[in-house]
C-alpha cells in the first residue's frame, strides 16, 4: 500500500508541474517574437497533452504513472538530448513510421538555425 501512496505521490508531483508549466505558457504578456510565442504555445500544449495523460494514467494504472514520472525527472535531470530518449524515438516513432530519424534531426536543425537568423534579425536595430 504504502508503495502505492509512493507513486501516486510522484506522479502528482509530475502531473502539477505539466499542468502549471502549462499555465505558465499561456499567462500574458506572451511573448512578441513570433518564433517565441510559436514554442511558447507549442510547450504549453505538448504539457497540457502530457498533464491530461498523467492524470489518466494515474487513474488507470497507479505503477505505470510511477514510472512514467521517474523517467521523466531522470529526463530533466539530464536534459532532452539524452541517448535513451534518441533510441526512443528512433526504435519507437521513426523506424515503425517508416522514417528516417537523421532526416528528422537534420530538419530540427535546419529550423533551429532559421529560428536563430530570424531572431537575430528581429532584434538587430534598423540602419
Amino acid at each position: 500500500m504504502s508503495d502505492t501512496v509512493a507513486c501516486e505521490s510522484l506522479a502528482t508531483e509530475v502531473l502539477t508541474d505539466l499542468a502549471q508549466m502549462h499555465l505558465r505558457s499561456v499567462a500574458s504578456p506572451l511573448p512578441q517574437h513570433p518564433a517565441a510565442f510559436g514554442w511558447q504555445v507549442t510547450a504549453g500544449g505538448v504539457a497540457a497533452l502530457a498533464a491530461r495523460l498523467m492524470d489518466a494514467l494515474i487513474q488507470t494504472n497507479p505503477t505505470k504513472a510511477e514510472e512514467i514520472a521517474d523517467w521523466y525527472g531522470r529526463l530533466v535531470d539530464y536534459g532532452a538530448a539524452a541517448a535513451g530518449v534518441y533510441s526512443w524515438v528512433e526504435r519507437r516513432v521513426a523506424q515503425p513510421a517508416g522514417a528516417d530519424i537523421d532526416e528528422w534531426v537534420a530538419a530540427a536543425r535546419d529550423l533551429a538555425v532559421q529560428a536563430k537568423a530570424a531572431t537575430a534579425a528581429h532584434h538587430t536595430p534598423a540602419a
